[in-house]
This record gives structure tokens, sequence and C-alpha cells, in this order.
């Protein structure tokens, strides 16, 4: 009875199970292992509002637009937060203007998170100006008004609030923490308007709350915001920038 028992445990031990998105291979005794086959990001989430992880085909893909103005886009294999593309951003050092950016319009709200990896491969520290990786563009009446996070050459990283207005407003607020360069790091912005003249921005680097509840002005609420993701910077490119992005997904409330 006991060998009878042995030989069926050792017929099921050689066989793969199959269960949701992990396959268990099972060998010889003693030599047991797990694979897991991980699922594309935005495909095993398909309530998410807007999720774009860059491994269907081709660019803009899920944004609307693409903007290469002193750099360019590519789908990277090399490296990735989500199998198995990321989208690689690399700047062109002399450029009198860098806007590498994809962009996408949705409409207003109060409530506004977006989420994503990012990985620093490469910083220009001769950069004289922020860099910009996220923002969220707001137009009315031709007034423009725009939120997001940016670096510095040094490596410093911030929120940022300016407007184009009769009254101009630019802001920095000065994160505490840094991004790390060269691994995959979450990248999460918060903006809340609660009225004309009244809202709040957090950031989040990892598990890090980095920018808590920073006071913004924003000059009007009615409109939806373009999400841009990228690199876009004002001043003249005094080096190569090259930053990666996966798993962006964006909500609105």
């Amino acid at each position: 009875m006991q060998r009878r028992v042995f030989q069926v445990l050792m017929a099921i031990a050689t066989v793969p199970i199959a269960c949701s998105n992990a396959v268990v291979v099972t060998g010889d005794a003693g030599t047991d292992s797990s694979v897991l086959a991980p699922e594309p990001f935005c495909a095993s989430r398909p309530n998410l509002q807007f999720c774009e992880d860059f491994d269907g085909a081709g660019l803009p893909g899920q944004f609307t637009e693409k903007t290469e103005l002193g750099g360019t886009f590519a789908v990277d294999t090399s490296t990735w937060s989500s199998p198995s593309k990321a989208l690689l951003v690399k700047t062109v050092a002399g450029a009198s203007e860098t806007k590498i950016v994809l962009t996408k319009a949705f409409a207003a709200g109060k409530k506004l998170r977006l989420f994503g990896q990012i990985y620093v491969e490469q910083r220009s520290e001769l950069s004289s100006s922020l860099t910009e990786v996220y923002a969220l563009n707001f137009v009315e009446n031709g007034a423009t008004y725009r939120v997001g996070i940016a670096v510095s050459g040094t490596g410093a990283w911030f929120a940022f609030e300016e407007g184009a207005l009769a009254t101009p407003i630019a802001s920095t607020f000065a994160a505490s923490t840094a991004v790390p360069e060269k691994e995959w790091t979450s990248l999460r912005l918060d903006v809340d308007f609660e009225a004309v003249e009244k809202g709040t921005l957090s950031v989040k680097v990892g598990s890090d709350t980095v920018v808590e509840k920073a006071s913004l002005r924003p000059p009007f609420i009615t409109q939806g915001p373009t999400l841009a993701v990228g690199l876009r910077s004002v001043s003249p490119a005094s080096g190569e920038w090259r930053v990666r992005f996966d798993t962006l997904n964006f909500a609105i409330d």
C-alpha cells in the first residue's frame, strides 16, 4: 500500500500546474521550483481609467500625441518595470529646447491621480533649469496653468505650479527625498482642487511622501487637464538625459 501511494505522488509531482498568472513546475524530490509568469501591467488591470505600459505596438500608444523636439522616444526592452517593454526618452546635447513628451487630454475633475514607474539612467549635471517628467496642463480663454514634477541637473526633485496669467504664478516645492537613480521607482502625483485659488498637491516616491499637501492657487477649475509625460526643459540642453517610464496610469474624478 505504501509503495502504491509513493508511485501516485511521484506521478503527480511531474505534472505542471497552471494557475491564473503562475505556472508551477515540480521536478525530482528535493529540487522543487516555482516559476512565475508575470502578466503585463495594463492587461491585468482593465478597470483603470487610463493605463499605458508600452507593451503594445508603437507610439503614441494610449496617448493621443507625441512631440520629439530636442530628443527621441524609443520603446525599449533592455529594462522594464512590467514585462516586457518600457518607454525610453533621450535628449540631444546642445538642443536649444527639450520637449519630448506624450500627451492626452482628459475631462475636468477635482481629484487627479497620476502614478507610474520611472528609471533615471543618466542625468546631465550641466542643466541650468528644471527638467519636467510629469505635467498637467490647463487652458482657459488663452490663460494657462500647469502643475507637475521636475528634476534639476544636480538631482534635486521638485513639484511645481505655474501660470501665465495677469498675475503670474511660479512656485516650486522641494521634495524631501530624491528619486533614486538607476533603479525602478514609483512616482505619484496627487492634485486636489477644492475651489478657485484653493487646492493641494502631494508627491510620493516609492512609499515616501516627499511633498505633502502643498498649497495651490488654481485660477480656474472647470477645464480638463492635458497629461504630459516625458522630458521637457526650456533651457538649452548641455548634456544627455536618459529616462525610462513604465506602468503609467491616470485617474480623474
